[in-house]
């Protein structure tokens, strides 16, 4: 058996356990023939990914499922049961696969092909990396086509420039030097070529230089003139007003800007009232006394605090709340006060109901209740049957 090591699990249904194969098969050989049976597809998975055991000999399926009886009894269950689909090929061969292997373990049966993916993914990646670095080694070894190698190139470019040259000097003095020019340039390039492997090329022909007109200098920009809104002129001032003020109307006669508009409208809306009830009809704040250690403004709630919570001694309440302020440091004081006894109120409402609720539920003796009941009866019948 040729190990491939690409599966290191297997898959199992929930209800591999319960299903009537697998019943069948304990009530043959024990679950000492369900734990072969997983043993074997464990094998099957690492070894043969495919679910396909026909090269698996009699001896293979003992050594790979842990089955020390008789091998033949264990292969013809698992064959009737239906855990193998034992089949003859056209050829005669014999065919051993294991039911639905394909089905029920995807991920083992195609790991051979994942695995043969990731590997050439990664040599992919190699060579990909081994390209990048050989193609950066050529370019860095390649030369310009057009650099000077040999002293022939050095002698053309001398030539070149030294005709230049001539061209730009009368002929009585160019025949004088320019014997002795061409000299001098080639000896400096050979000097160049000795002395570096790739220098910088030097055009051909040489470019002889010409006077370029320089061009008459554009005239620059005028700045423009800001204009200042206090010039003197009243005129200016009243046209700038008279812009800021965007007419929303048709009408001349009725000219109303936008901005008085807005003002207008504003005032008109009617103004909510405050919190702390500043109106005219607003009710006085309730507030907390720092130098008389007593709340302020609450006789007006007293009667409606007593309606809704009608469990709760409200005075009494409202003297342990001053109390607990008293005790608080001043940070720690609250900004709506009648918020505050409100909640304090109706905590209070809760654990009331929820004391009563838990009274009135009949209590549950225990066990040791019930046995002292039973002997108390048992002395009273007693004592009755020794009065008679």
């Amino acid at each position: 058996m040729a190990a491939n090591n690409v599966n290191c699990d297997f898959r199992i249904k929930t209800g591999f356990f319960t299903h009537r194969k697998t019943l069948k098969l304990i009530k043959r050989l024990d679950y000492k023939g369900v734990f072969c049976l997983l043993r074997l597809w464990s094998d099957v998975a690492q070894n043969a990914p495919k679910g396909d055991i026909s090269h698996y000999t009699e001896e293979d399926i003992a050594i790979a499922s842990g089955w020390d009886d008789d091998i033949n009894i264990f292969i013809k269950t698992l064959i009737e049961v239906g855990f193998i689909d034992e089949n003859f090929m056209p050829d005669g061969t014999l065919k051993r696969v294991i039911h639905d292997w394909e089905d029920n373990n995807r991920y083992a049966y195609y790991a051979p092909e994942r695995h043969e993916q990731a590997t050439k993914a990664a040599e992919m990646r190699w060579q990909k990396r081994k390209n990048s670095k050989n193609k950066h080694k050529n370019k860095a070894k390649k030369s310009p086509a057009n650099a000077l190698t040999t002293p022939s190139d050095a002698d053309s470019i001398a030539g070149s420039i030294t005709d230049s040259i001539a061209e730009c000097i009368p002929d009585s003095i160019a025949e004088c030097i320019t014997g002795s020019i061409a000299d001098c340039i080639t000896d400096s390039i050979a000097e160049c070529i000795a002395d570096s492997n790739a220098p910088s090329p030097l055009p051909t022909p040489f470019p002889t230089p010409s006077p370029i007109p320089f061009p008459d200098p554009f005239p620059l920009p005028k700045e423009k003139e800001k204009k200042n809104k206090n010039t003197g002129n009243p005129g200016e001032d009243t046209k700038l007003d008279e812009k800021k003020n965007i007419c929303t109307q048709v009408s001349d006669k009725t000219f109303v800007p936008a901005a008085t508009q807005k003002i207008n409208l504003h005032n008109s809306r009617s103004k909510p009232k405050s919190r702390n009830g500043t109106g005219n009809n607003s009710i006085p704040p309730v507030s907390f006394d720092e130098d008389e250690k007593s709340f302020k403004g609450i006789n007006q709630f007293l009667k409606k605090w007593a309606d809704a919570y009608p469990l709760v001694n409200v005075e009494q309440e409202i003297k342990q709340m001053e109390a607990w302020i008293i005790s608080q440091p001043k940070y720690m004081w609250k900004k709506d006060w009648k918020r505050f006894i409100t909640n304090w109120l109706s905590r209070e409402q809760d654990r009331k109901e929820n004391a009563a609720l838990n009274s009135s539920v009949r209590y549950k003796k225990s066990f040791l209740d019930v046995v002292d009941d039973l002997i108390a009866k048992e002395e009273q019948n007693l004592s009755k049957e020794d009065v008679r």
